[in-house]
């Protein structure tokens, strides 16, 4: 992926963010689809219910490599942007009134977005690089690029030469992130590596599942196991958050789609697939899929959670799957250094000992020493419950 040379220009000022009028349109025209009362324009995200799972596999626990998830859509679905209501407003607020966050945090949010948007940026082919090669590209020009900061780790398990160069085949283009230990979950539970994590706040993983349209829901149970996971993790190392709905972004050669997890209400959803590129303009990515992955990769500051509606009548019922193992998905997960467990102790290496007639023997008198101490202590009233041995 290479940046067009010809730039729109983005005002550098505090005060006021300057966009052309056609980058305006481009912005209020998806908003207004992402709100569309039809299907075919709008993003859904539909909730799921576990029916079956190995999420408490007795023994040891399943990596994610192994999960396994039955789940059933609910015949309902939500708009996405329902539980990113700040950051539909504060778009809309921008388009509609040019009126600007007040928060300082925020305005960096949308000045990223804003100039990702401006900077025209353009997907390469990206049909002959692996799944793991096209999930590092799109880190590096695309969720990266719209997030606070674009750190991100990558398994330094997976396969394929590790390099900073970005696969993108510009000669400049050089990865934001870094190699690393991408470990989460428990041994006991679902747990493994996660292709790439986020600055710590998404999971971003390629979905080699299901490959239908883009209506098509995956429900890939890899996918599925990881957002439950980190979203119990991220409920852990961070009480203080407003929502615990952590995303799990999903990408495909074409596509991407959004899985979220909330570990205090137990509600799963996942998004419909959204088109990566424009459809006239193949080698630009998507308004859609700009915006959509801006809210996920900042859902800290632009989340507001799940509706009421989705608390109340679409549980996942997660919590009785995990089963006794509840406990260990709520205070017991671990980020880095997470390996399975070793269900038998390994016993040393044991050698036969050689025969002769000496040691044979001295088995025979130590057998007769044996009964006849034994004897002596029945009759004193002892058993050989009343030794000590060391």
């Amino acid at each position: 992926m290479a940046s067009a040379g010809k730039r729109r220009r983005l005002s550098e000022t505090a005060a006021s963010f300057i966009v052309d009028s056609l980058l305006l349109l481009e912005v209020a025209d998806t908003l207004e689809n992402l709100c569309s009362v039809n299907p075919s324009k709008n993003v859904l995200i539909l909730p799921m219910k576990m029916k079956n799972s190995n999420a408490a596999h007795s023994g040891e626990g399943c990596s994610f490599s192994k999960a396994y998830c039955d789940v059933a859509n609910k015949e309902t679905g939500f708009y996405f942007v329902d539980v990113f209501r700040r950051g539909l407003d504060m778009l809309l607020e921008f388009v509609h009134d040019k009126k600007l966050p007040e928060k300082t945090q925020e305005k960096f949010i949308l000045r990223k977005l804003l100039e990702f948007l401006s900077a025209d940026e353009c997907i390469s082919d990206v049909q002959g690089l692996t799944e793991t090669e096209l999930t590092a590209t799109l880190a590096n020009h695309l969720f990266g690029k719209l997030a606070t900061t674009a750190n991100y780790v990558m398994d330094a398990k997976c396969a394929g030469k590790k390099t900073n160069q970005c696969l993108c085949g510009g000669k400049d283009c050089i990865l934001t992130g870094r190699y690393g230990d991408t470990s989460i979950g428990n041994a006991e539970v679902w747990h493994g590596n996660i292709k790439i994590i986020l600055n710590g706040n998404c999971v971003i993983e390629p979905d080699s599942g299901n490959q239908g349209g883009t209506t098509t829901l995956s429900t890939n149970p890899q996918i599925i196991a990881e957002t439950v996971v980190f979203s119990f993790l991220q409920k852990q190392n961070h009480p203080e958050r407003e929502t615990f709905l952590a995303p799990c972004i999903g990408v495909r050669y074409s596509d991407l789609f959004v899985m979220f997890y909330d570990a205090e209400h137990d509600v799963l959803l996942e998004s419909c697939r959204i088109p990566l590129a424009k459809a006239k303009e193949p080698n630009k990515f998507s308004v859609t899929a700009v915006i959509v992955s801006w809210m996920v990769v900042n859902y800290k500051f632009l989340c507001t959670g799940l509706t009421e509606e989705m608390i109340n009548f679409y549980k996942a019922e997660f919590f009785e799957q995990a089963g006794s193992k509840l406990d260990v998905y709520k205070v017991k997960l671990y980020m880095g250094n997470v390996t399975s467990l070793q269900t038998t102790v390994a016993k040393p290496r044991q050698f036969p000992g050689r025969e002769n007639p000496y040691m044979i023997e001295r088995r025979k008198t130590l057998k007769e020493a044996v009964e006849q101490c034994e004897e002596k202590f029945s009759h004193a009233g002892f058993t050989r419950g009343h030794l000590s041995h060391n």
